[in-house]
């Protein structure tokens, strides 16, 4: 669902960054990311697969690891709001323009006042 949005906003190299994959529901997030990936056509791209804690630093690790790619991705689905948190925090304290759109469109975690460091 999360990777059929950020399709359906043009993204196409749609990175993904969660916990362990020893973890059942991160396996089940991982292979509904890496099967929407092939389904439009396209192979998973292993240096998009981030494994990162848990944790808001988790997501600060991860947006930077995925910034210093030679070919960063246009688009971050996070297994966790914490983990998205962190990326975004990260956005917001790097100087950068924080993403305007966060996962499905009737999720509302992100509309609660103080939750991210975005202005």
């Amino acid at each position: 669902m999360a990777v059929d949005h950020l399709s359906s906003l043009g993204r196409r190299r749609i990175a993904r960054a969660g916990g362990p994959l020893s973890v059942h529901t991160n396996r089940l997030r991982d292979e509904g990311w890496r099967e929407a990936i092939v389904r439009r056509g396209r192979i998973p791209d292993p240096s998009l697969a981030l494994e990162v804690r848990s944790s808001a630093e988790g997501g600060r690790e991860a947006a930077a690891r995925l910034l210093a790619l030679p070919k960063p991705p246009d688009a971050l689905f996070c297994f966790s709001d914490i983990v998205a948190m962190g990326r975004w925090r990260s956005a917001s304290s790097a100087g950068s323009a924080c993403p305007t759109t966060s996962r499905s469109p009737d999720t509302p975690t992100w509309t609660r006042p103080g939750f991210c460091a975005c202005p």
